[in-house]
């Protein structure tokens, strides 16, 4: 005849079984893996940003990525107007594609749509540029950043130019900055040997997405101690909002022109859209 167990005997054999179970729930997670999974969040590349109307900023998409931009208006990215008798607007197309965290390749096209009975005629109905984008600071920089862009440029004249561009960009909470210098050589007769351009634009952060922000663009600084080609310096600015909202941002303003004498329209218009893939 078998006995009962005891009180006693029945804990002893629970006590075993529920040890494993409360360990497991209760086990922490390794200092090691965590250490890992923070380092890789704080290393990984920043998104791509296009807050600016003229100055590309020097965030890359990450490799595999791509960015695709679209503007529209009287005024091109590079600070150019539109040619007389191409219409009051030229929209442009483009994208960029990560190769690597420092390395992106990028194209960009743009149509003018003429004017039935201009005289002088476009040489040429679009305009394309592409070229590189370097990356010269840690891309996990959420400070700093520095970049290079190598480009080629054809033109509604025909004409073709070597561009490269340096560009600065600095963050800090909800303020953007960030300037650019490009030199360039256009391939024809009458043009300076060298061309300089700067741009310089600022940000601020609002609420719902919203940024406001101040853009400006001057051209041919190169002729400010003796005028050339073109005639002398030139340089608009204006205010500029965007939005962003996930991986979509846009931004659009006006712009008028700041320098005596200035060459471009009265009232300059231009807005750009960007979706990262």
């Amino acid at each position: 005849m078998k006995h009962p167990l005891s009180i006693l005997e029945v804990l002893a054999l629970a006590v075993p079984l529920a040890a494993p179970v409360s360990l497991a729930e209760d086990a922490p997670i390794p200092q090691a893996a965590a250490d890992v999974a923070g380092s890789a969040a704080q290393n990984a590349p920043n998104p791509p940003e296009r807050e600016y109307l003229f100055t590309v900023d020097p965030s890359l998409p990450a490799a595999g990525h791509v960015v695709v931009t679209a503007g529209l208006g009287n005024v091109t990215r590079t600070g150019e107007e539109r040619p007389v008798g191409a219409g009051q607007l030229v929209p442009t197309l483009g994208a960029e594609v990560g190769l690597w965290s420092r390395l992106a390749l990028y194209v960009e096209g743009g149509a003018a749509f003429e004017q039935v009975g201009n005289p002088g005629g476009l040489a040429s109905p679009v305009v394309f540029e592409g070229g590189a984008h370097i990356l010269l600071t840690d891309p996990a920089s959420r400070v700093w950043r520095v970049s290079l862009r190598p480009s080629y440029t054809y033109d509604f004249d025909g004409s073709s130019t070597l561009n490269l561009t340096a560009t600065g960009a600095w963050n800090y909470k909800a303020v953007r900055v960030a300037a650019s210098v490009m030199g360039s050589h256009t391939f024809q007769g009458d043009a300076d040997a060298l061309d300089v351009q700067a741009t310089l634009g600022a940000t601020y952060a609002l609420p719902l997405g919203f940024r406001v922000g101040v853009e400006g663009v001057a051209a041919d600084l190169e002729e400010i101690a003796d005028a050339g080609a073109e005639g002398g310096t030139s340089a608009f600015a204006g205010p500029t909002l965007g939005w962003e909202w996930g991986r979509f941002q846009i931004v659009a303003g006006p712009a008028f022109g700041v320098t005596p004498g200035a060459i471009y329209d009265p009232l300059l218009f231009r807005a750009a859209a960007a979706l990262r893939l």
